[in-house]
């Protein structure tokens, strides 16, 4: 034969068992929730900075390039020259180096990558052709 409850508190320790069995349930769906918040910033920031990576990169290829096409696509002279590439913009500066006549001009390419990205600068010297 199974014991009765006390008549006073009718289904007795099963109802405190049900009652601590729905709070585990709650406990453990808000650390499932709170894991996957968490989870969801992790995706979204390693997104954004990849984004910013690629923007880098894509800047500092098309400085390089500019650099590259000055003598070639830009005259080597001193001034200064601009344009729009794939939404970037660049800048190429040249200046004559100080010191004798015919040591050269030095060299600034800068490309603005906009947004939150810092510029893309390089600087070089090209020496004069005899």
């Amino acid at each position: 034969m199974t014991p009765h409850p006390p008549a006073g508190r009718p289904g007795g320790r099963r109802s405190a068992q049900a009652g601590f069995a729905v709070m585990e349930a709650l406990v453990a769906t808000l650390i499932v929730l709170a894991a996957l918040g968490m989870l969801y910033q992790v995706i979204g920031s390693g997104s954004r900075n990849a984004s910013r990576t690629a923007q880098m990169r894509d800047a500092l290829m098309l400085a390089q390039s500019r650099l590259a096409s000055v003598g070639a696509d830009i005259p080597l002279r001193p001034g200064r020259w601009s344009g729009q590439e794939n939404g970037l913009v660049w800048q190429v500066e040249l200046t004559p180096q100080p010191g004798p006549p015919g040591l050269g001009q030095a060299l600034l390419v800068t490309v603005h990558a906009g947004g939150r990205t810092a510029d893309v600068t390089l600087r070089s010297l090209r020496l004069a052709r005899p």
